[in-house]
């Protein structure tokens, strides 16, 4: 099958066309890449994408102050950015193992800090196969 239709516009087009979903049978998001965009647009203006924003930050508190903490110290200079732990790339976000210490974080891209995430919800907190982490907290 190298076409479907969208559920929004009613149009078929082909599977590119419609960003990845693994919960769907099919592998794709049932609206097409261009309605989701348009839709995303409108949940801006009219307020309902701060709205999650704000329930996320409610419900986690401590990663929040920590993620703040941790965008100040980087933007004043305290601390400096670190290539991916794994694969030296530049571009890296600052994994907290303890929001308790905002400053200690292990500096992974995109794709390796969904990763580690992904193995933290299948095996549980500790248990990934990024040995890495645990050898640096092990230098300490």
């Amino acid at each position: 099958m190298s076409h479907k239709p969208c559920s929004q516009c009613g149009e078929r087009k082909q599977l590119p066309a419609f960003d990845h979903s693994r919960s769907s049978r099919d592998g794709r998001h049932h609206r097409c890449k261009y309605c989701d965009r348009i839709r995303d647009r409108q949940r801006r203006r009219d307020g309902r994408m701060s709205l999650a924003a704000r329930r996320w930050r409610h419900r986690n508190r401590a990663a929040d102050k920590a993620q703040r903490t941790l965008r100040a110290a980087v933007r004043r200079g305290e601390i400096t950015r670190g290539p991916c732990e794994v694969c030296g790339s530049s571009k890296t976000h600052g994994h907290h193992e303890d929001y308790s210490r905002p400053l200690d974080v292990v500096w992974l891209c995109g794709l390796h800090h969904r990763e580690l995430h992904r193995l933290e919800r299948k095996y549980g907190k500790g248990q990934t196969l990024f040995g890495f982490i645990h050898e640096k907290e092990e230098e300490l």
